[in-house]
């Protein structure tokens, strides 16, 4: 889409999902919608736990499902691997505790932002992801999702 359907917004490049809303303009349309994780990671989304969707970036549409101490970088070997050249090798762990999501950033060269308001705001220290948090790393942004039993909350 090149204008999403739902929102309105032009992201101004080709993009499956919007960034603003993440509304997915293909499944709408009816035609199978691909992503970055496997029939495993999709038959994941009705069990509890949580996802990080690309809504800006060179991945935006990609959904990947977060697993305890996941990396988040360019490097293959990441959990989270995103192909945006501003993003470091190794940019930020995420890691489960007793329910609670919290992403560190590892002083990657370009550092991670927490979006607050429309502002970004670097993270400077560990931070307790909450539903629909996006944070930005290099150019891209990711919108934190909790999972709860039969899909997103």
């Amino acid at each position: 889409m090149t204008t999403c359907s739902e929102c309105g917004f032009s992201p101004g490049f080709e993009a499956r999902i919007c960034p603003r809303c993440g509304h997915d303009g293909q499944r709408a349309a009816g035609i199978a919608a691909s992503t970055a994780f496997d029939e495993s990671a999709t038959n994941a989304l009705t069990q509890p736990g949580a996802c990080f969707l690309v809504v800006e970036g060179p991945d935006a549409g990609s959904k990947f499902m977060l697993k305890q101490g996941v990396l988040v970088g360019r490097d293959s070997g990441c959990g989270v691997a995103l192909k945006d050249p501003r993003v470091s090798q190794r940019h930020a762990h995420v890691a489960e505790n007793a329910g609670r999501w919290t992403m560190t950033d590892l002083e990657a060269t370009n550092g991670s932002f927490l979006v607050v308001g429309g502002a970004r705001r670097r993270m400077r220290e560990p931070h307790v992801l909450r539903d629909g948090d996006e944070v930005v790393v290099g150019n891209t942004v990711l919108r934190f999702l909790e999972l709860a039993k039969g899909g997103l909350r």
